[in-house]
């Protein structure tokens, strides 16, 4: 059984409950497909060098650089694992969640599956949990414990041929239209303009300068981490070069700069 993620901290949790026997199975079935797939263009090869290239950005350091690319090569290798487990026949499991980057990636495999005869199901995060004191809120797969993965087995259901078909069409129309950025409006994921998240940005600043890192952790906080952290320090720089935002105080790495909206 393949396991399909799509983000490196959710496919890393589900690979260390495999391998200390909290979930069934070996690591190695594990493949992370974590392509951003609700940023950039999606119309051309989506493993090719552009893709990479927003893959790196956010202005890593060389050691975040060489993190990513040990996470890009392992992204690769698991999309050609994907199209193996295909051809083979072998079933494939899709975790995925209402967050825009999963339901692209629920979508790309499907169309990435679509010439092949093989099993697939798929486990959708449910919004809630029950707990013995209260109730467990959900957004990402990223968010679940490496040992609680195996209550979710009971989410697990077929994906019949002719829903496969159907989230592969969605694909084919988000492909067409090739937006800057996918969201969810009104529970569809549709294609939105660059900026539609910028509005998140300025509700986390104010008039007191504040270091970049807080508003963007307050921002994905606050609002369940619609988007990467790399994709909002881009927009800042952005809103910045626009006179949206102002920096009151530079330093050498850009997530320890203070910044606040302009006096």
């Amino acid at each position: 059984m393949i396991e399909v993620l799509f983000r490196q901290s959710e496919a890393a949790s589900m690979k260390e409950a495999k391998a200390h026997g909290q979930f069934p199975g070996s690591p190695d079935e594990v493949i992370c497909l974590n392509l951003m797939l609700d940023i950039g263009d999606i119309r051309h090869e989506v493993y090719g060098e552009e893709r990479k290239a927003l893959f790196f950005s956010g202005h890593p350091t060389p050691e975040d650089q060489a993190r990513m690319e040990a996470d890009w090569q392992e992204t690769v290798s698991g999309l050609t694992k994907l199209i193996e487990a295909g051809k083979a026949g072998e079933p494939v499991r899709i975790w995925y969640s209402e967050t825009p980057y999963s339901l692209c990636g629920l979508y790309f495999t499907c169309r990435q599956l679509q010439p092949y005869k093989v099993p697939v199901s798929a486990v959708k995060l449910p919004e809630w949990v029950a707990v013995p004191d209260g109730v467990i809120m959900y957004t990402g797969w990223y968010e679940v414990a490496p040992e609680d993965f195996a209550q979710f087995l009971s989410c697990e259901r077929p994906l019949p041929t002719w829903e496969r078909r159907m989230y592969t069409s969605h694909w084919n129309r988000l492909m067409e239209d090739n937006s800057p950025l996918r969201a969810i409006v009104n529970g569809m994921l549709v294609g939105v303009p660059e900026d539609f998240y910028d509005f998140l940005l300025l509700k986390s600043l104010s008039d007191t300068p504040k270091k970049e890192i807080a508003v963007i952790g307050d921002t994905i906080g606050h609002y369940h981490g619609a988007v990467s952290d790399r994709f909002y320090v881009d927009r800042l720089d952005k809103m910045i070069a626009a006179g949206k935002v102002k920096i009151a105080q530079d330093a050498p790495k850009r997530y320890d700069r203070m910044i606040c909206l302009p006096g």
